[in-house]
């Protein structure tokens, strides 16, 4: 995400953040006027004729993206771009009055380009980086945050049912994975007996190690299986 933000120009960087963080589909994002500013819930107002729900809804986002999504709409640039760009009678997307943002007419084509000026690749193991890619990467990250419930994201993500949010959008990845059992075995294998081991180790005494099972040692919790008591050793 960082590579791709730092190669874009200020116009599509605004695009590229607004996507990463709400999450927003590219035809939401081209509907956005300066009047959706909500300041006081700090986010953003949708509205039911644009929204792929056909629901209003409110999306939050971050302070300082607000105040740089203002600026730059008071510029008139957004306008300035479409005026530019989009040739009247022939785009597929007519572009609101007073935009928000600028949002290409293939969107999807504009962030090949970028991608390649990047050196971020198309493909990769796990799929093809699409605009929609950008959503996904935000349940994902709002996820990994660890600061919202599962029902919570799904209210973010707008999606109407779970299984949406955490089976089809909700992705693993192998770092994580890895870190998840690295904490496992600070939990299991770094249990600071006091017993010959350690004291060999942190003392280098040159005698036998005591068991781990020794009564020096602090129990561990083994989770029973099914039908089983639980146990400790």
């Amino acid at each position: 995400i960082a590579d791709l933000l730092n190669i874009a120009p200020n116009h599509r960087r605004l695009l590229y953040e607004t996507a990463f963080v709400s999450g927003l589909r590219a035809n939401e994002l081209r509907n956005l006027t300066i009047e959706h500013l909500d300041d006081e819930r700090c986010g953003l107002r949708l509205d039911a004729s644009w929204t792929k729900n056909r629901k209003q809804g409110f999306q939050p986002l971050p302070l300082a993206l607000m105040l740089s999504l203002r600026t730059f709409a008071l510029t008139g640039e957004p306008g300035e771009y479409y005026e530019k760009n989009y040739r009247r009678g022939s785009a597929k997307h007519l572009p609101p009055t007073n935009p928000l943002l600028y949002v290409p007419s293939n969107p999807a084509r504009t962030l090949d380009g970028d991608l390649e000026a990047a050196g971020i690749p198309k493909t990769n193991p796990k799929g093809k980086l699409d605009f929609h890619a950008c959503r996904t990467a935000y349940i994902n990250l709002v996820l990994e945050s660890g600061m919202a419930t599962p029902k919570e994201v799904q209210e973010l993500a707008r999606h109407s049912t779970i299984d949406l949010t955490m089976n089809v959008y909700g992705r693993t990845r192998d770092e994580r994975l890895s870190a998840a059992v690295e904490s496992v075995g600070e939990i299991v294998l770094n249990r600071k007996c006091v017993s010959g081991v350690y004291r060999q180790e942190l003392e280098l005494e040159p005698e036998i190690a005591t068991p781990l099972h020794t009564e020096s040692c602090d129990s561990f919790y083994l989770a029973p299986e099914v039908g089983l008591e639980p146990t400790t050793k």
